[in-house]
């Protein structure tokens, strides 16, 4: 997320390359270029190969949400799944942990389904203004 927040707010509806973003966004380039690999992936950005290339947003950031940029990067991300580890989990058979953690799983969920990427922007373009880097 944080790769992408700085594409965002540093390439604004531009082209970025991934090695400048993870530069910018202090993340490790081999990672970051598989996780940017599954975001083309999931329609959420576009490719472009050869001079001029790079990585565009497929929309604007304010209509991608936190939710579904977690979606393209853990195939395992599952708000309903067992804590425990006991499969199916829920009001009919609940394992020890099921009404503790139900809560906090349903707000995680709205949490990110609230949030868009362009929220990740504001919060990189200030803290790009306000506290020096070491570049």
């Amino acid at each position: 997320m944080r790769a992408l927040a700085y594409a965002a707010a540093l390439h604004p509806g531009r082209r970025f390359r991934a090695a400048a973003v993870c530069r910018q966004a202090g993340v490790p380039e081999p990672f970051t270029r598989k996780v940017l690999h599954l975001l083309v992936e999931s329609g959420l950005l576009t490719a472009h190969r050869g001079p001029g290339g790079g990585y565009a947003l497929s929309r604007p950031p304010g209509e991608i949400t936190l939710l579904e940029i977690v979606l393209a990067i853990d195939d395992a991300f599952d708000t309903r799944r067992c804590v425990m580890g006991f499969g199916p989990c829920g009001a009919n058979g609940p394992c020890p942990l099921h009404h503790a953690t139900e809560r906090c799983s349903t707000m995680l969920e709205g949490v990110l389904h609230d949030h868009t990427l362009a929220q990740l922007v504001e919060s990189v373009t200030l803290r790009e203004r306000f506290i020096p880097t070491t570049k």
